[in-house]
């Protein structure tokens, strides 16, 4: 049974390595270029309080977040989904009109939903072939 939850969490530790320095840092790189004129004036300089466990605090608050979506979706919790919709809705209620700002949101938080999916999908299939 420990050998399960090791099996899952090594498949969320690669993936999430991977998926960090790969798709998300092109993500954050194509929305900054489009409109670094923009960020440029409204951004705030970020210091070392906007970290959390060496790691930058998006960042860090992206991982928890398809940790949770696929722990959920592994045991069967699927409204875990319409739970992480309701979130980020609420989150972003505040948030200016900002149609780049929006759009990058979106896709990360889809994106986040997809690789969840996928971590779940590659842990049963692994689990099914009865290696462990």
């Amino acid at each position: 049974m420990m050998c399960k939850y090791a099996l899952f969490i090594a498949i969320c530790a690669i993936g999430e390595i991977v998926i960090n320095i790969t798709w998300f840092k092109y993500l954050r790189r194509k929305f900054t270029e489009e409109n670094s004129n923009k960020v440029a004036s409204k951004k705030k300089k970020r210091d070392a309080t906007d970290t959390l466990l060496y790691l930058n605090i998006s960042t860090f608050k992206g991982i928890m977040e398809r940790l949770i979506m696929a722990t959920c979706l592994a045991i069967g919790v699927v409204p875990i989904l319409i739970v992480f919709g309701a979130l980020k809705i609420g989150t972003r209620l505040k948030s200016p009109d900002n149609k780049i700002q929006n759009d990058y949101f979106l896709i990360g938080n889809l994106s986040s939903i997809f690789i969840s999916v996928i971590y779940v999908y590659i842990f049963e299939k692994i689990i099914h072939l009865n290696i462990i």
